[in-house]
């Protein structure tokens, strides 16, 4: 029998390196790029460079038989070509590694805010440093998967779009409120108008104030869309090596992660319009379901590493 993927477990090899921290980001990158529309529109022109950039990587891999990112680059570029992409791979998966346990130290930040004292916080064995390194050693170097911890992060962003998320910032728990003044008698006119001055509140973007605000959202996109160090050697272990078979994976990969950043990028910014910050947990309560997400975030991460220490 054929050993290696198939084009479906291939595609979740390539959503694990590309789907990740950069989702928390997303809903501010919206509010900063000038609203949902041109948000969308800038995250579906990159997309379809990202992912003709993927299966031209597998096209060269194709061509000259290579195994890694930097055997294909070697190919065309010969070994000074080689000995460039092998520096710059390094320093790009340790740059990339540092962020996420830089990310993982802050969602222990969060939780351990919920349930330790002050005091208990201060100490040296709940410090953020020492989590960080223990993450590293015990989580890290084991795992390898881990995709539907940062769906179900995206799932609860867009269900607490409907069931409010923050009882300071989010916009339904001030539809709420119109609610209980509608049923205490207020009128239909008070209503629409407080739904006017709530609508106000948001502070929601309906265009880009000029062309260098849709850019704000490029580097978002660019982040939370990287995975083509890791395609060439995802693309050498597939079953049937065929260029028709990795676009049928890069495509469903591609797909995942565009709906989800979508979803959260969109939900996210409609619940807290100006006010949504860099990272999209902040702006809920510590309710049990948003401390999941941060544990399953800060799992998903640990899992990302095997493809980037593999890489590098």
């Amino acid at each position: 029998s054929e050993s290696g993927s198939g084009w479906l477990l291939s595609g979740f090899i390539v959503i694990n390196a590309a789907l990740g921290a950069g989702l928390l980001n997303f809903p501010q990158a919206c509010h900063l790029a000038g609203g949902v529309g041109s948000t969308l529109t800038v995250q579906f022109v990159l997309l379809s460079f990202i992912v003709g950039s993927l299966v031209l990587l597998a096209f060269v891999s194709d061509r000259s038989h290579a195994a890694t990112y930097q055997e294909a680059v070697a190919s065309l570029l010969g070994r000074a070509g080689r000995l460039a992409s092998a520096a710059c791979i390094a320093v790009y998966c340790f740059g990339t590694c540092i962020t996420f346990v830089i990310i993982i130290g802050d969602q222990w930040e969060q939780i351990s805010s919920q349930f330790l004292s002050p005091t208990t916080r201060s100490q040296p064995y709940a410090s953020k440093r020492l989590v960080m390194s223990v993450s590293s050693l015990v989580l890290i170097l084991p795992l390898a998967a881990g995709v539907l911890g940062v769906l179900y992060m995206c799932v609860m962003v867009v269900v607490k779009y409907f069931i409010g998320g923050s009882s300071s910032t989010s916009v339904r728990t001030r539809s709420g409120k119109l609610k209980m003044q509608q049923i205490a008698g207020f009128g239909k006119l008070e209503m629409q108008q407080e739904l006017k001055l709530s609508q106000h509140s948001k502070n929601l973007s309906p265009r880009p104030h000029s062309l260098v605000d849709v850019f704000n959202v490029v580097p978002t996109i660019c982040f939370g869309y990287q995975c083509h160090v890791s395609v060439v050697p995802v693309y050498s272990c597939m079953r049937r090596r065929c260029l028709p078979q990795f676009a049928r994976t890069v495509s469903f990969a591609m797909l995942i992660c565009f709906l989800a950043y979508s979803a959260t990028a969109v939900f996210g910014y409609w619940s807290f319009g100006a006010a949504v910050q860099s990272d999209i947990l902040r702006n809920y309560d510590a309710t049990p379901d948003v401390l999941i997400g941060m544990c399953l975030l800060a799992f998903k991460i640990c899992t990302t590493y095997p493809i980037l220490l593999f890489c590098g």
